[in-house]
C-alpha cells in the first residue's frame, strides 16, 4: 500500500473498476508532481541576514565569535566577514573576532548581497586610569580691574570664584597689595588674581602649593585649560615651566618657585600673559554693555533732522559740521564719552552719489587684534545692539558679518592694516550682495580716511 497526500491506494480490488483506478493513479502520480516542485528549504530566497552581537566592546587581545541568523529561517547561504580597520580589529572566515588595539571598527557579515554589521569597540584595561583632577585655576579671562575700588568687576570671573569658595581678599605681593581671590582650604590653587599688566601685558597670576619639581594636579589642571605643551627649561639653574595655549599663540604661560602667599601654602606661581599680536592701539577694551550703535533707522529716513535727533539722544557722539557735506552726516566721539563708548565716528552716508545706496561707516576704539573681533564679549555687544543674525567669517578669519535680528542690515567688520583702523559698516542685507555695492563702499572708505584717528 502506497500513502500520499491522503490518499491509500490498494493494489487490488475487484469492486473497483478499471475507470475507477485510472482516476485514482492520476490523482497520485499529480500528488507525487506537485510535491517535487516544492523548494527545498536551504535552496529558498534570502530576504534578511543579522548578526548577533551587533555592538560589543572588547579589550585588547580577546576574542568574540558572531553568531549568524537568517530570514527565513534555516535558509543555506555562504557567509563571508570583513573588518573596516583590520588594526583595531581582525574577524575570521568563521565570524571570530579578535581584537587588536583601541579604537572602533565596524565588521561586516555578507550573504547574497544581504549585509549585516556589529560595531566593536576595543580598549585596553590594563592602562592605568587617569586622574581626575578638579580644575581650580583662574578663568582665562584678560579684565581691567575698576579704577576706583581696584577691584575685579567681571561678573563671570565673581561667579567662577565664587564657585571656587575663594573670597574677595587683600594678596601682598612684594612689596605690592592686590585685590586678588583666596581660599586657604583648596588642595592646589589658594590664590589667584586678575587684572593685572606687566609692562602693559594683561596678565594673570595664580599660586599653587605643588612645587615646580613635582606639579602632576596643576599639570592636570593647565592640560584642561588649554596648555598642553607645558615643557620645563632651565634659568639660572631654576626650573621654569613655559607654555602656550594651544588655540591661542598669543597666551604665554611661565611658572616659577615663589616666597609669595606662602601663609596660603604657595610654593609655585604661575603667570599668564595675553601677548597677542597688536594690529592696533586702542583707547580702552570693548564695553560690552553699551547701547552705542548709529541708527540705520534715522538714516533710511533720509532726514537729517531725525538722525541728528538720534545721536543728540543716545549722547555720545557730536555732530562736526566741519566734516559733513552733501548732508552726509559726520559724528564724532565726545572726549569725556570716549571711556563709555566704543564707537571713535560715525558717518551717515545719506547722499552717497547718483544711483549709489545709502550706508553708514563708523570706527571702533576698542579693538587691537584679530582675537579681539572673534571674542564672545564681542559678539555678546553685537547682539545687545539688535545684531546676533547669521554672524559669520570670511575665509581668511580677518573679517566677519553680522545681520540685524529682523535680517534687514549687515554690517561688516574688519581691520584695515594699512590704516590701522578698525571699521564697522552697516548697509541694507541686500546692497552687501552687489559687488557694484561693495566697491562703491571701498572708494568712499578710502575718501574719508583722513578723518578717522584726527
Amino acid at each position: 500500500m502506497l500513502e500520499c497526500c491522503n490518499f491509500v491506494i490498494h493494489t487490488y480490488n475487484p469492486n473497483i473498476t478499471m475507470k475507477t483506478k485510472i482516476t485514482i493513479l492520476a490523482l497520485f502520480f499529480a500528488c507525487i508532481g506537485f510535491s517535487s516542485c516544492r523548494e527545498p528549504l536551504g535552496k529558498q530566497n534570502l530576504s534578511a541576514i543579522a548578526v548577533d552581537p551587533s555592538e560589543i566592546t572588547l579589550n585588547v587581545g580577546e576574542k568574540k565569535a558572531l553568531a549568524v541568523t537568517f530570514t527565513p529561517a534555516g535558509t543555506d547561504a555562504k557567509v563571508s566577514f570583513s573588518s573596516d580597520n583590520d588594526k583595531v580589529a581582525t574577524v575570521s572566515e568563521k565570524g571570530e573576532i579578535t581584537a587588536i588595539s583601541e579604537g572602533k571598527t565596524t565588521i561586516k557579515a555578507t550573504a547574497s548581497e544581504k549585509v549585516a554589521t556589529c560595531v566593536v569597540t576595543v580598549v585596553n584595561s590594563s592602562k592605568t586610569p587617569p586622574v581626575m583632577v578638579k580644575n581650580e585655576l583662574p578663568l582665562i579671562r584678560f579684565v581691567l580691574m575698576d579704577g576706583a575700588t581696584r577691584r575685579v568687576k567681571d561678573p563671570a570671573i565673581l561667579e567662577y570664584e565664587k564657585s571656587m569658595g575663594r573670597v574677595l581678599t587683600p594678596i601682598n605681593y612684594g612689596s605690592n597689595v592686590f585685590n586678588g581671590f583666596a581660599n586657604k582650604e583648596l588642595p592646589t590653587i589658594p590664590v589667584v588674581i586678575y587684572g593685572l599688566k606687566d609692562s602693559g601685558t594683561p596678565t594673570i597670576v595664580a599660586f599653587s602649593k605643588e612645587r615646580v619639581e613635582a606639579c602632576d594636579n596643576t599639570l592636570a589642571m593647565l592640560k584642561q585649560n588649554g596648555f598642553s605643551n607645558v615643557k620645563a627649561i632651565s634659568e639660572g639653574g631654576e626650573r621654569v615651566l613655559v607654555a602656550t595655549k594651544d588655540d591661542q599663540d598669543g597666551i604665554k604661560l611661565r611658572a616659577t618657585s615663589t616666597t609669595n602667599c606662602e601663609e596660603y601654602g604657595a610654593q609655585m606661581e604661575i603667570w599668564i600673559k595675553n601677548e597677542k599680536e597688536k594690529i592696533i592701539e586702542k583707547k580702552h577694551d570693548l564695553i560690552a554693555t553699551a547701547k552705542d550703535f548709529p541708527s540705520w533707522e534715522a538714516l533710511t529716513s533720509g532726514k537729517v533732522e531725525q538722525i541728528k535727533s538720534f545721536e543728540e539722544k543716545v549722547g555720545f557722539r557730536f555732530f562736526n559740521g566741519n566734516f559733513s557735506k552733501d548732508n552726509n552726516l559726520f559724528f564724532e566721539t565726545k572726549k569725556e564719552k570716549v571711556r563709555e563708548s566704543n564707537f571713535e565716528i560715525a558717518l551717515y552716508v545719506t547722499n552717497p552719489g547718483e544711483g549709489e545706496k545709502p550706508w553708514i561707516n563708523s570706527g571702533l576704539v576698542c579693538i587691537e587684534s584679530y582675537d579681539d573681533l572673534h571674542s564672545e564679549e564681542f559678539k555678546s555687544w553685537l547682539a545687545l545692539n539688535g545684531y546676533d543674525k547669521n554672524f559669520k567669517w570670511d575665509n581668511s578669519k580677518k573679517t566677519t558679518y553680522v545681520e540685524s535680528s529682523d535680517g534687514r542690515v549687515g554690517v561688516m567688520i574688519f581691520i584695515k592694516l594699512s590704516e590701522k583702523t578698525a571699521f564697522m559698516q552697516f548697509a541694507d542685507v541686500n546692497d552687501w550682495k552687489s559687488a557694484k555695492f561693495r566697491k562703491q563702499v571701498a572708494r568712499q572708505t578710502e575718501a574719508i580716511l583722513p578723518l578717522y584717528h584726527k
